[in-house]
């Protein structure tokens, strides 16, 4: 199949940044796992003159999704057989267009990469979550990473036959570390989405032994108490990502319960260098980690946090015997190729690469 990709971020250029070593992937989320099965994949550009990028961007913001790129891949669209979209701001004004099936990007099956359709349609007013439905709904195939959230949007009013769960998945081998291999950080926690729940993490080292570093955006830390026992560095350039993974022990993800598996590309990438990582066991993580590959925590368990970083560090023997299990289980079930691979079967059952299905919608 020829897909047509909507996406945030110029091809050419994260292509060249993988090149260099600076991206894990050929392509974001590892989509070039596509083009090893056959198919063909072409993304929609941006305008490369600033000028008009950032009119754009003034008129996306208002909006609160793509243009741009969407005009432009009308034209793309034309050779395309499907349309791809990277998650919901880029994928909202297509759904507009494919509602309406106007030009070749309205005639042509739509995909949706979801994220937080689903967290947004639960946490939602009742207008608001009626918008975001009628916004999103029409779409071909809404794709989430955890199975959990196919119920919550079949509740919604979104057709069963119309939304699939795949795995997410990261480049194992780019993140790969031995998990015997000595190791410098103790404790290490990352990440800067809104799921992160840090302030549970800094009560549960507070007036510990425990020394923990920390790589998130100051937006995180914004209203919290750092314990003197947290050592923050701020963001880092990937590479540097890389190198802390390999480093730690122990890599910490805690976060909120929400619809989604949020920190889970964290914890896999942990999982992939040899970390022995701990987790908040969420109903979408525990779709990831089990108790034999991880440490699950409860929900803002601040004692049960302290408990579960004190015994991994407690005996390297258990803490490598988890790291092991943890990283076979990411290299197994959750790397790139079996994520788009498990999306390829998925379009397969639904029917959406059978050439009567690609006729029919054109």
């Amino acid at each position: 199949m020829r897909f047509a990709v909507l996406s945030e971020h110029d091809a050419a250029s994260w292509r060249a940044a993988h090149a260099r070593g600076e991206r894990s992937s050929a392509l974001p989320y590892g989509i070039d796992a596509l083009e090893t099965k056959g198919h063909q994949i072409a993304f929609a550009k941006q305008s490369p003159s600033p000028r008009l990028r950032r009119a754009w961007a003034k008129i996306e913001h208002r909006i609160g999704g793509d243009v741009e790129r969407p005009l432009r891949a009308q034209r793309l669209a034309v050779g395309a057989d499907a349309v791809i979209g990277l998650l919901e701001q880029r994928t909202i004004t297509a759904a507009a267009v494919r509602r309406k099936r106007v030009g070749p990007l309205g005639r042509r099956p739509l995909i949706m990469l979801s994220c937080w359709l689903a967290q947004w349609i639960t946490t939602a007013g009742p207008s608001e979550r009626s918008r975001l439905i009628d916004r999103y709904r029409g779409i071909d195939q809404i794709v989430v990473w955890s199975r959990n959230q196919i119920e919550t949007l079949e509740e919604a009013g979104f057709v069963r036959e119309s939304l699939g769960a795949i795995p997410f998945g990261v480049d194992t081998a780019f993140y790969r570390g031995e998990a015997d291999a000595p190791r410098s950080i103790d404790v290490l926690a990352v990440g800067q989405d809104s799921g992160r729940d840090y302030s549970t993490l800094f009560d549960a080292v507070r007036a510990s032994d425990l020394t923990l570093d920390l790589v998130c955006r100051p937006e995180n830390l914004r209203g919290l108490d750092v314990p003197e026992n947290v050592r923050v560095h701020g963001t880092v350039p990937h590479a540097r990502y890389r190198e802390l993974l390999r480093s730690a022990r122990v890599v910490a993800v805690p976060t909120h319960e929400f619809q989604y598996p949020t920190g889970q590309s964290v914890a896999m990438e942990a999982a992939s260098a040899g970390a022995a990582v701990a987790v908040t066991g969420t109903r979408p993580m525990r779709e990831y980690f089990d108790e034999s590959v991880a440490r699950l925590v409860d929900p803002g368990d601040a004692a049960g946090w302290r408990d579960a970083l004190q015994d991994l560090l407690a005996s390297d023997a258990d803490r490598i015997r988890l790291a092991g299990g943890g990283q076979c289980r990411a290299v197994e079930r959750f790397d790139t190729e079996s994520s788009w691979a498990a999306f390829d079967r998925h379009l397969r059952a639904v029917g959406l690469t059978a050439p009567s299905a690609l006729e029919g919608a054109a």
